[in-house]
């Protein structure tokens, strides 16, 4: 789902509320984001100008998916994200999150860009 704020970033929301672990793996899943997200920059002509936030909302998120990182994949998927992708995350919101977000996002923290650190916040 794409909106915007006043602030005129558009919005990408992420659920991971329908995702079966069984059927979906987590490389196919981030391949279909991927995807979508190649669509959304093809589609919008201000994704690159004005930039986005990303609420990333996980209600009912499958804890298998946590059994899948790798540091390889989390290497592979930084990369992706903060160099190839031509982004302007201005602004990344995870919310209906379970009590080890937090202990996970200070795990990987240290691999994030100090911009992108700053720009996280979870509820």
């Amino acid at each position: 789902m794409i909106s915007s704020t006043i602030e005129n970033f558009e919005i990408v929301i992420v659920r991971w509320k329908y995702c079966d672990i069984k059927k979906v793996s987590l490389i196919n899943a981030s391949k279909l984001g991927f995807m979508l997200f190649d669509v959304f920059m093809n589609e919008s002509p201000t994704c690159m100008i004005n930039g986005h936030t990303v609420i990333i909302d996980c209600e009912n998120l499958p804890l298998g998916y946590a059994l899948q990182l790798s540091p390889r994949f989390i290497r592979e998927l930084k990369h992706v994200v903060f160099k190839a992708y031509p982004t302007r995350i201005k602004a990344i919101h995870v919310v209906n999150c379970f009590p080890g977000v937090g202990t996970m996002f200070n795990i990987f923290k240290p691999i994030l860009p100090v911009k992108i650190v700053s720009r996280v916040s979870a509820v």
